[in-house]
Parts: C-alpha cells; sequence; structure tokens
C-alpha cells in the first residue's frame, strides 16, 4: 500500500485494539470483583474504567458500591460523582436516586459545586424555574471566574429563564426589549 494511506489507515487500527484491550482488562477486573467484592480499589478503578469507555450505568453501579464500601468514610465529592454517573446514566436526566445523592453530597459539603448545579438541574427538570435559576445565580456568583463550568451553567439558567418567561407569557430574553 502506499505510504499515505498506511499512515490513516494504521492509528485506527491501533487505536481500536487499544480500546478492543482495555475492554478486555475492564472485563476481566468486573470478573474478578465478583470473587472479591470488598476490594474498594478495584471497584474505584472498575467504575473509573466504565467512565472512560462511557459505559454510564456499570459506571454508577461500580460507583454505588465503592460509596457503599466507604461507608461513613465516603466524601461529598464520592458523592458527588455518583450523583454525575447516575445523571450520565439516565441521559442527563436527574432521577430521584441522583438527586438524593447530591444532597447527600451537600449534607457533607454545601459548597460542592456540582452538586449544587445538580440540585438546580433538577428544579428546573421538575419545573421549579424560578427557584433553579435562583441556586443557579448563587453558584455562579461563588464561581470562581476560570471555572470551566460557569457557560455551561450560564447556558442551562438561560434556558431555564426563557421557559419560565414563556411559562408566564413573556417574550423570552432573547426576544424581550433590551434597557439602555
Amino acid at each position: 500500500r502506499p505510504l499515505a494511506a498506511r499512515e490513516t489507515s494504521e492509528p485506527d487500527v491501533a487505536h481500536g485494539q487499544q480500546q478492543a484491550d482495555f475492554r478486555r482488562m475492564v472485563a476481566t477486573l468486573a470478573e474478578r470483583l465478583e470473587d472479591e467484592p470488598e476490594d474498594l480499589e478495584g471497584w474505584t478503578m472498575l467504575a473509573r474504567s466504565y467512565r472512560v469507555l462511557g459505559e454510564w450505568g456499570p459506571a454508577a453501579s461500580a460507583w454505588s458500591r465503592v460509596v457503599e464500601l466507604k461507608g461513613d468514610d465516603a466524601t461529598a465529592m464520592d458523592w458527588a460523582e455518583l450523583s454525575d454517573l447516575r445523571i450520565a446514566a439516565s441521559r442527563g436526566l436527574v432521577d430521584p436516586r441522583a438527586l438524593e445523592a447530591a444532597r447527600r453530597s451537600l449534607a457533607l459539603d454545601p459548597t460542592v459545586a456540582k452538586s449544587r448545579h445538580f440540585v438546580a438541574l433538577a428544579l428546573a427538570q421538575s419545573g421549579q424555574y424560578r427557584e433553579a435559576i435562583r441556586r443557579w445565580q448563587e453558584l455562579l456568583a461563588d464561581a470562581p471566574p476560570n471555572a470551566s463550568w460557569r457557560e455551561p451553567v450560564a447556558r442551562q439558567m438561560a434556558e431555564a429563564e426563557d421557559l419560565l418567561a414563556e411559562r408566564e407569557g413573556r417574550p423570552p430574553r432573547a426576544l424581550a426589549p433590551q434597557s439602555a
């Protein structure tokens, strides 16, 4: 084959092989954990591996086991991670179990931005736009200026503002008269 053709196909083949190898390693780890269900480090590695693969349901299940094994030593960030994975597994929906994990995170540390966002998102998803907007405003006010999540949170808040305006019969922000 010409060199140009090899250069474009060989990296794809190598990447595919690496991913297949990684998947086999993850499957082997999952099998081992069936026999070693108390292996906290193993469950942590499994959850993170599933996250890398974008397999959100298995990642959430594995991280749930991590939190269970940690018991009272589970941190606010552990609970926030569980909430995050459950939301990813439900394609963005903050279901009751994800909301409960976010609330447990906030009970341990009320400053965890990720959990604060998830609670606001749950409120917006249940139609409680005004309260969701208030919480997002507080979150953004507390956020460092360079926080990578500022813009996505601001976009979600703007969507909630537009939905609230629509519900109240007002034009959305983009169509509302601008003050000088």
